[in-house]
């Protein structure tokens, strides 16, 4: 059995920056074997070897978003029966590092080289993860939280310096009301459930849960994360900006929320539901922000519903949301299998050409209102513009009339 492995990304901050980093670990862990991964392949390659080598700890070399993908992807290679984990940090953002010890990545890594070495015990902390679509991390957030890591990555920087800035931006704009903070408080139409019991049905500006208490810049807001064994703290934040910027200083330090401006709990499962597409954030990561082919809500599990029928119109939604994604839609398909549907975003018209079978087709405000119900459109057609159109979902032909699905209908996205 190997003593220590050593996971590292090349593409981390630390590591692009500092040419010499990898050279610094091995001579901290004198034949510590280091697996450097550049693509998500690679990282499935190593997590395989290392369940063919079983090393005693491994070592992860990387930011937040290195991290969490680092686990998942052991997960999916060993199950529950993860070895010891030490996160030396060395990306952009780097909060979850302290759960690696103090001391940089060298001091760290070197104190474990010696300890393994000499026999002595280890002392170990355990950590439960968040699951979300496959994926595993430690903190999870949608609504607000997800507008701000958006808005430090627009900035064009990135680490603790940005999220400062950006955080002290954001308190001012919250005090005076200004047009940064009604762009990070927009509401959500959100469906909260824990443990099956439905939160309150109010407005949520933001929500995120964790399994951590710590935050980074030194922060540790989420104080219950640790509570108990397999669960871990939500938080939701009910309050407006003015409300929340005077919140913000007892939340950071850890302090009890007041419940007029925050919901919180603690538990093992959370199910979300909203009537439009929601993004979310699995650690502040950009990968995470990029949705390239998914609105947020996992895609083998979303259900599109009629509100008003309670009739499923879909169970397996598939989203275009990028130019090259809405101009194939459905071309090059034999057909579209029922209980599929592809959700189009942002469109306002659509058409048949090139396509062999026929649709049914419902254009939709960004409510989720029916604003168009097309039954049975043929192939080598095209609709109108729909100027009250935030997105089109094409369904199997049939599916309006099983579903008594017309216009002025309200749908939902559950997950």
């Amino acid at each position: 059995m190997a003593g220590i492995a050593i996971i590292a990304n090349p593409n981390a901050r630390r590591n692009r920056e500092w040419p010499l980093a990898a050279q610094q670990l091995r001579k901290a862990a004198p034949g510590a074997e280091i697996l450097e991964t550049r693509s998500p392949e690679e990282l499935a390659g190593v997590a395989k070897a290392v369940k063919a080598d079983r090393p005693r700890v491994i070592a992860i070399a990387g930011g937040d978003g290195t991290v969490t993908h680092t686990v998942t992807a052991l997960a999916s290679a060993l199950g529950n029966d993860l070895p010891p984990l030490a996160l030396l940090g060395g990306g952009a953002y780097d909060s979850l590092a302290p759960l690696g010890g103090k001391g940089g990545a060298e001091d760290r890594l070197r104190r474990l080289s010696e300890a393994l070495a000499s026999g002595t015990e280890l002392q170990v902390e355990q950590r439960d993860t968040l699951r979300v679509e496959g994926r595993c991390g430690f903190r999870f957030g949608v609504g607000l939280p997800v507008r701000f890591i958006e808005a430090i990555y627009a900035t064009g920087s990135s680490g603790p310096l940005a999220s400062t800035r950006l955080l002290a931006r954001a308190l001012w704009s919250s005090i005076k009301f200004g047009p940064f903070a009604r762009k990070l408080y927009a509401p959500m139409d959100l469906r909260v459930q824990l443990d099956g019991e439905e939160w309150p049905r109010i407005e949520i500006y933001g929500l995120v849960c964790s399994s951590v208490a710590e935050a980074g810049l030194h922060l540790r807001p989420f104080r219950r994360a640790t509570e108990q064994p397999g669960a871990f703290q939500v938080l939701g934040l009910t309050a407006g900006p003015r409300q929340f910027a005077l919140e913000l200083p007892r939340l950071l330090l850890g302090l009890p929320a007041r419940r007029d401006r925050l919901l919180e709990g603690v538990g093992e499962k959370l199910e979300l539901s909203a009537r439009a597409p929601l993004p979310w954030l699995l650690e502040p990561n950009r990968a995470a922000q990029r949705r390239p082919r998914s609105p947020g809500i996992p895609r083998a599990h979303m259900i599109l519903r009629n509100s008003r029928t309670g009739a499923a119109l879909a169970v397996r939604v598939e989203r275009a949301s990028t130019v090259l994604g809405r101009m194939r839609g459905l071309l090059g398909r034999s057909g579209l299998p029922q209980g599929e549907a592809l959700l189009i975003e942002p469109c306002a018209s659509i058409h048949t050409l090139f396509m062999r079978f026929h649709i049914d087709a419902v254009f939709l405000s960004r409510e989720l209102r029916v604003v168009r119900a097309i039954s049975g459109l043929r192939p080598w057609r095209a609709t109108r513009f729909h100027r009250d159109a935030a997105m089109a979902v094409e369904l199997p032909e049939g599916t309006l009339a099983r579903t008594g699905t017309r216009e002025g209908d309200v749908l939902e996205l559950e997950v």
